[in-house]
């Protein structure tokens, strides 16, 4: 039987997230491996409720690189997605190319994602995508591809699980060829390689922090977690897998011959230190020797936390290490967040990492605005931050219930989710809600004001005028905050546009609510159209900052990049 003559395709990767994908970098590098031509490009621009002008912008530069493309792919987490849709809903009144989508959401929400997509992909989507590249280049039923749902004739197929990539090692590292790479700044399109002897531009687009993913799967089951949703799907994503220290190095290797800035390697798997004591001195010792003195953080559990295995991460070049607390209560981790650690393995993990406090940082994530917390238990975690060892810092999240989680699935069903694009597409885990403990535990851990006033605040939270203030502060407290932490890290990165912005944008929203007051509308004179309701949604872009900004400022060790 003849064999199937393949075309040779033009496919084109697209992210829209805070910094470049690493996976969809090594997906790139898999599709020139096949022979075909890849091209990617990041618009860092998640945010969905900008004027509709802002994206036609956007597409009018893109559409540079994705005219011609015989298949385009997008990678979407939850928080992106909005923001997703509105590019490819410009991208099909210009091309004709078939869409597929990957990435967490597309695993949560692949009826959702088919929608907009012609293709969702459903858990880990190497093998998967590479499948349906084969297909469509032998014109072989793509719509059958596993791994993906697909949508033919106004109707959706529901495929099997792809295969997961069981040697991590079998995958390329990331693309460094900037020839292939775009990216959308300032409003206009470059190609990164006119930038490649262009330090302070490649910092612009990898930005000071440089990703990877060196595991992947998870034994744990936080009711919370991206993880939660691919183990939903299979048990083999409990088995964790792990790339070879080699295998790490050869990336750290590229990456260092190409990005000379100073920068910080961010380890992005949900537990460095899962690995065992040998492979952690191998590490260590590897990274003296590879690296040199390019510091890193990266994120632990109270489980994984050992004496040897810290030790050895500081001697390598650790900066900052990320321990999940969640909730100090027993009760609250275990029954309501579905983790394992009790407060006795939180106070052994903070017993081995506190004698580095002052060397590297120690940072403690912390989940707020739980809908099933009583305010015994937030208050049993503000008062145990006092006696954890200083200096310290606290990454302070809002809980959001992603889609496919258990507690999306609880929300749901007792009623808390009537408006999801608003309590969850649009929501935003750096910013916590209203209330009295919020305000306290933000003054604390963001504002470092002494437990001594912290607690004599617990003792009034109830009493007015104090109840009515602590009430209403804990915005205004965290806008505050992620301002002045967004001019600053600008002013270091010497973005000087970003600094202008900062520096305009506190005169620009006075003048537009006084010049609103002053020239107040008759009710009558008022029509609600599209184009009000624009520029409605342009008067809220200062209030969007806090995103832009947390994802800077705290270390985004748990990436959705699983399935990107």
């Amino acid at each position: 039987m003849p064999k199937t003559k393949k075309r040779k395709m033009k496919i084109v990767l697209i992210s829209n997230t805070y910094s470049p994908s690493p996976i969809l970098l090594v997906i790139h590098e898999m599709i020139k491996e096949r022979g075909h031509d890849s091209y990617y490009i990041h618009i860092p621009v998640y945010q969905s409720n900008f004027p509709e002008e802002f994206y036609d912008k956007i597409d009018n530069e893109i559409k540079k690189v994705y005219d011609g493309a015989d298949l385009i792919a997008f990678t979407c987490m939850t928080n992106t997605f909005l923001a997703c849709t509105k590019f490819i809903q410009r991208i099909r009144k210009n091309s004709n190319a078939p869409i597929a989508m990957g990435g967490i959401h597309s695993t949560a929400k692949p009826i959702e994602c088919v929608a907009y997509s012609d293709y969702a992909c459903i858990g880990e989507g190497e093998n998967a995508f590479m499948e349906l590249i084969d297909r469509l280049s032998e014109n072989k039923d793509p719509e059958h591809t596993p791994g993906f749902y697909a949508k033919k004739d106004g109707k959706i197929i529901k495929n099997p699980q792809g295969s997961l990539v069981k040697d991590l090692d079998s995958l390329p590292v990331p693309s460094f060829n900037l020839k292939d790479q775009y990216y959308i700044f300032n409003g206009k399109l470059a190609c990164m390689d006119d930038y490649k002897n262009d330090q302070e531009m490649l910092r612009q687009y990898y930005t000071r922090y440089y990703f990877m993913v060196t595991s992947r799967g998870c034994p744990y089951t936080c009711k919370f977690c991206i993880n939660d949703v691919l183990k939903r799907l299979s048990p083999e994503y409990r088995i964790i897998r792990k790339r070879s220290n080699d295998h790490i190095f050869k990336e750290l290797k590229k990456m260092k011959s190409v990005l000379k800035y100073p920068l910080t390697i961010g380890f992005a798997d949900d537990d460095f230190f899962s690995q065992s004591v040998e492979q952690m001195k191998d590490f260590s010792e590897k990274y003296k020797k590879e690296v040199g003195d390019i510091p890193f953080f990266c994120s632990s559990t109270p489980h994984s936390m050992h004496e040897d295995k810290m030790r050895c991460a500081v001697e390598a070049g650790l900066c900052r290490l990320e321990i999940g607390i969640q909730s100090i209560n027993d009760k609250t981790n275990w029954e309501i967040h579905g983790r394992a650690g009790l407060k006795k393995d939180i106070v052994r993990a903070i017993n081995i990492a506190s004698p580095y406090r002052h060397k590297i940082q120690i940072n403690y994530d912390l989940i707020l605005d739980n809908p099933w917390e009583p305010e015994e238990s937030v208050l049993e975690t503000l008062k145990f931050m006092f006696e954890i060892p200083k200096p310290c810092t606290f990454a302070i999240f809002s809980l959001v219930p992603f889609p496919g989680t258990s507690q999306y699935e609880r929300a749901k069903a007792e009623g808390l989710l009537q408006d999801q694009e608003k309590f969850i597409y649009n929501n935003d885990i750096m910013l916590l809600k209203n209330n009295s403990l919020n305000t306290l535990i933000t003054l604390y851990g963001k504002y470092h004001l002494p437990s001594t006033i912290i607690k004599a605040g617990i003792f009034v939270r109830n009493v007015r005028p104090f109840s009515t203030l602590l009430k209403k502060s804990t915005v205004p407290l965290w806008r505050f905050y992620a301002y002045y932490e967004g001019l600053k890290m600008s002013a270091e990165d010497k973005n000087y546009i970003a600094v202008k912005m900062y520096l305009r944008a506190p005169f620009k929203k006075v003048y537009k609510e006084v010049k609103r007051k002053l020239t107040p509308k008759k009710k009558s004179d008022i029509v609600l159209t599209t184009e009000t309701l624009a520029e409605n949604k342009a008067e809220m872009l200062l209030n969007i900052e806090t995103k832009a900004i947390e994802a800077k400022t705290t270390s985004p060790v748990k990436l959705n990049v699983l399935s990107n």
